[in-house]
């Protein structure tokens, strides 16, 4: 997983979740790895308030972790990235 940060001048940030389909073929393992990327960022950064733009790439192994991992290696990268 790559997490890239852009500081702005102006609000709202935003979060942008980039799977390729190395990652899975099925469109339906894509979009749920998306959604739950989206989830995490919207209970876990309050964008609206911060001038940021997160950039999500995940790579592929990803869509064989559960939720809890997932959440896990998430916040693990945010915490390196001091976010």
């Amino acid at each position: 997983m790559v997490i890239r940060l852009h500081k702005k001048n102006s609000l709202p940030g935003r979060a942008v979740v980039i799977i390729p389909k190395k990652v899975s073929k099925r469109a339906v393992v894509r979009n749920r790895l998306r959604r739950r990327v989206a989830e995490w960022v919207r209970v876990n950064f309050k964008l609206q308030t911060k001038p940021i733009d997160i950039v999500f790439s995940l790579k592929p192994g990803v869509e064989a972790l559960s939720r809890k991992v997932l959440q896990y290696e998430l916040q693990g990268a945010a915490s390196r990235l001091h976010i």
